[in-house]
């Protein structure tokens, strides 16, 4: 699991979120081959390790693995048992799983969308980069649509964009 830097703390350093990868860390990250970047959002299991699965098998199979980066944000609760200065939010009050509704981490500011506008922002620097395709699954999928409906994203899209929502449990209107 890797982090990647979302904002400054007042007093100890950054904050970072939780993401797995097919790249490994941003830090160290091999940019020059990638020119799609797939960001996918986990469900309510919050299981980001299966995403990055079956997507990397996926575009394994369509033989385009090679320039593509899988990237999935882990939306982790206070409960996980993750080991650093990661971005946590509620998973169940008020509502169950606050990060799909955009709220802000419990220990920070930072609302789940920010999340996602960020690592937007940063895969727009990969030099070779001509497409992100955002998607998910299940609650996944409906913070995919609320995500793409409340975003700041056009404020700094560079490259297109496609949204993929896929079996959300409810639709906004």
């Amino acid at each position: 699991m890797h982090g990647f830097s979302m904002s400054k703390k007042k007093d100890d350093g950054s904050q970072n979120v939780a993401y797995l990868s097919t790249a490994g860390s941003f830090d160290t990250l091999e940019s020059d081959g990638i020119e799609t970047a797939w960001i996918v959002i986990h469900g309510s299991e919050r299981n980001p390790d299966d995403y990055v699965c079956c997507a990397s098998a996926t575009l394994e199979l369509q033989g385009i693995s090679n320039s593509t980066l899988v990237i999935a944000p882990w939306f982790l609760a206070p409960r996980d048992r993750v080991q650093g200065e990661y971005l946590r939010w509620e998973e169940n009050g008020p509502i169950p799983h606050t990060w799909r509704y955009g709220a802000n981490a419990v220990n920070s500011n930072v609302s789940s969308y920010t999340v996602v506008d960020r690592l937007i922002k940063k895969l727009t620097t990969l030099p070779n980069l001509n497409r992100i395709v955002v998607a998910g699954h299940s609650a996944g999928g409906q913070y995919v649509q609320r995500w793409a409906m409340l975003s700041r994203r056009s404020t700094f899209e560079v490259v297109p964009i496609r949204i993929v929502v896929a079996n959300p449990r409810s639709f906004c209107w």
